[in-house]
């Protein structure tokens, strides 16, 4: 199995980003052992033994050649320690279990996951928090309903997404300081992952789906105005890396020869306190991406960045996303923003949004 560099840094955000207090004030421990029975219905296909191979009679299956319905259980189990002082906190889940069907092999597999949540207070003006997310699972029949290879007969191999493993990955590491009581700084780095453990030559060729890095850096300068801060500007410049590479492209190109791409964005925020449980934030700026893996020639010799003809660059001509502007062959720019009202206390938050980011490498 081979882990990109990238995917080991989500781990290291972690390792930074928690510092070891000498002495606990209070350490708290959850644990959990569930033993489930499931029962699930779906449409023709979706259930059942899969794709068969050449030269392979159909095994007798106790459900029919095409369920419809599928009968199964689950052993899970969760453990959840919780570290607590005066200027810490830190939390740890931990989860493993095994989910097993009657007559559907790709759902019999092994899952597991974790989440790491860590707060520390460095004195009254800096607070450092870090989260960490993994979880270990497997595709199911759905991947291949949209690859188009449920009923799929193959020679020697079952070209199938259906109970391949993948393991993702998301940590963060943010910081905030103030330094004057009205002026202030909080950045933050997060790195994100996902890895297919298995050979992309197990994969159809329609699969579009891939492994997957990012990493981001942000930077958000601010000023508090009013009594307690009720009013706040606020200038955020958020830079990405990310490189995603699709199972169709292992015929094409190897997995380091794919370009990453850059995107960027710089907006403005305002955010005002209605009252003492209300927010109302508005935000709006602008963003650009430079994607050199979309003019990655399919065949050689080809030098096209679309399907479409038309276009001169990465950006096509007919039914191209609203609001978003060709900048070059491979750069597009557009507009972000985002309206916020949000209500809570320490035990509930309530939160509407209208948001409109860019992610174009999703």
């Amino acid at each position: 199995m081979k882990v990109s560099l990238l995917t080991l840094c989500v781990f290291v955000i972690v390792l930074l980003g928690a510092p070891a207090p000498a002495r606990a004030q209070r350490l708290q421990l959850f644990g959990e052992v569930r033993l489930s029975a499931i029962g699930a219905a779906a449409s023709t296909g979706l259930l059942g033994p899969g794709p068969v191979q050449l030269g392979q009679p159909p095994s007798p299956q106790p459900c029919g050649p095409v369920p419809r319905t599928d009968f199964g259980g689950a052993l899970t189990g969760t453990g959840v320690a919780l570290l607590e002082g005066n200027h810490y906190r830190y939390q740890l889940g931990l989860s493993a279990g095994y989910f097993a069907f009657l007559c559907t092999p790709s759902l019999k597999r092994p899952v597991g996951g974790l989440d790491f949540r860590g707060e520390h207070h460095f004195g009254d003006r800096t607070v450092l928090t870090t989260t960490l997310h993994g979880t270990l699972d497997s595709f199911d029949r759905s991947l291949d309903l949209r690859s188009g290879v449920l009923d799929a007969v193959v020679q020697g191999t079952q070209l199938t997404g259906s109970g391949k493993p993948y393991l993702s990955l998301a940590g963060t590491l943010e910081v905030e300081h103030n330094f004057t009581g009205s002026l202030g700084l909080h950045a933050g780095l997060a790195t994100q992952a996902v890895e297919i453990l298995a050979p992309f030559s197990q994969f159809s060729s329609f699969a579009t789906l891939g492994s997957m890095e990012a990493a981001e850096v942000t930077a958000t300068p601010f000023l508090l105005r009013g009594p307690g801060g009720r009013e706040r500007f606020d200038l955020t410049a958020r830079y990405q890396i990310s490189h995603y590479f699709a199972a169709s492209q292992s015929d094409v190109i190897e997995r380091w020869q794919l370009p990453a791409t850059h995107d960027g964005s710089l907006a403005f925020g305002w955010e005002h306190r209605l009252s003492l449980f209300t927010t109302l934030r508005l935000e709006g700026g602008a963003a650009v991406a430079y994607q050199p893996a979309l003019c990655v020639p399919p065949t050689p010799g080809s030098g096209d960045c679309s399907i479409d003809h038309a276009a001169p660059g990465i950006r096509g001509s007919i039914g191209a996303p609203p609001l978003e502007v060709q900048l070059s062959r491979k750069n597009t720019g557009t507009f972000v923003g985002q309206v916020v009202l949000r209500r809570g206390d320490r035990d509930r938050i309530f939160e509407a949004q209208l948001f409109r980011g860019y992610e174009p490498n999703y």
